[in-house]
């Protein structure tokens, strides 16, 4: 798609079309252009880093049945044609992480756009933020997609689950164009501004980074990521970080059988489960939303309501005494 085709499209899209079909039945009556931008960049992202494990456990397979057959360590490091196999498909990861070759929106109107979209302001509340309030899922909208030329996708776990060679190559270059040591045409879309801010936002928001990047930020006096959750957000109430689904059964033995994601656990004053909420209905879903706000205020109400077992035990013993006159 060229620029001029870009900008016919959006033009297009910034508007609702009329009617071609009865639309009362939907929540919508048309498309959402931020959901098909931010779709269409998904699907690529995720491709590529599909891409790039498959390549790299073909690679890492292929050296160790070659080991095996002569008879020769196993874990040696990989060979220069084994890492050409993942390097390749890491570099076109890396172009479309940092949207090297992204289409420029034609100067959209972006508040109009963010005021008419409610995924949109839901995508972008939900990203995680450095201490300047920044986020990888900023929107820009005006020249762009994102204000900020990163994938959010790097806080995925299809990412975080990259084999290690890819992922120690992916680290390894994607420090190497933060910090302007690669300068090449590839990246030439990305000011020392666009770079800085994204790197200082993945120091602070991107936990298990390299030691290279703790180096330097250290050296350069950046705050990385870490800060315990409770300082950061203010939180009072005890809390368990599960991780990733594949961790969930190991932190939390006791949800047999537990496969839905988000998945809420109502837990009562007594410790013991009271209910399980499947799924997330967002502010976008209209009605469900406001239908499953109820439903938590009503089971949170009741659940404070109740009074701990212990306690209830204790207002026994105090009536049984004052009944003696003891």
């Amino acid at each position: 798609m060229n620029a001029s085709d870009s900008e016919a499209s959006v033009a297009k899209l910034e508007t609702f079309p009329k009617p071609l079909f009865e639309s009362s039945a939907y929540l919508f009556p048309g498309s959402d252009v931020v959901a098909h931008l931010v779709l269409a960049h998904q699907t690529q992202m995720h491709n590529l880093i599909t891409l790039t494990n498959y390549k790299t456990r073909l690679a890492v397979y292929a050296q160790a049945s070659q080991a095996k057959a002569a008879g020769t360590p196993s874990d040696a490091p990989l060979s220069d044609s084994s890492r050409q196999q993942f390097e390749r498909p890491a570099e076109q990861l890396l172009r479309y992480m940092l949207f090297a070759n992204e289409t420029p929106l034609p100067g959209t109107d972006r508040q109009r756009i963010i005021e008419s979209s409610a995924f949109a302001r839901e995508f972008a509340a939900r990203g995680v933020r450095d201490p300047q309030g920044r986020s990888l899922r900023d929107f820009d909208l005006r020249t762009r997609i994102f204000r900020y030329p990163c994938s959010y996708l790097i806080y995925s776990e299809a990412f975080d689950t990259l084999p290690g060679p890819a992922k120690g190559y992916v680290y390894h270059r994607l420090l190497e164009i933060l910090s302007g040591q690669d300068q090449s045409r590839d990246f030439a879309n990305l000011s020392p501004e666009d770079r800085r801010a994204v790197l200082e936002i993945l120091l602070a928001t991107k936990p298990r980074l390299p030691e290279k990047w703790r180096e330097y930020a250290k050296s350069k006096h950046v705050r990385v990521a870490g800060r315990p959750l409770p300082k950061q957000y203010g939180v009072k109430y005890t809390y368990l970080i599960a991780g990733a689904p594949s961790e969930m059964w190991e932190k939390v033995p006791q949800a047999v059988n537990l496969n839905t994601w988000p998945a809420t656990i109502f837990v009562g004053r007594d410790g013991l489960v009271k209910g399980v909420h499947s799924g997330f209905a967002s502010p976008a879903s209209g009605e469900f939303n406001s239908q499953l706000r109820e439903q938590f205020t009503a089971k949170i109400e009741q659940l404070l309501a109740e009074k701990h077992a212990s306690n209830l035990a204790l207002s026994a013993v105090s009536a049984a005494n004052s009944g003696r006159g003891t």
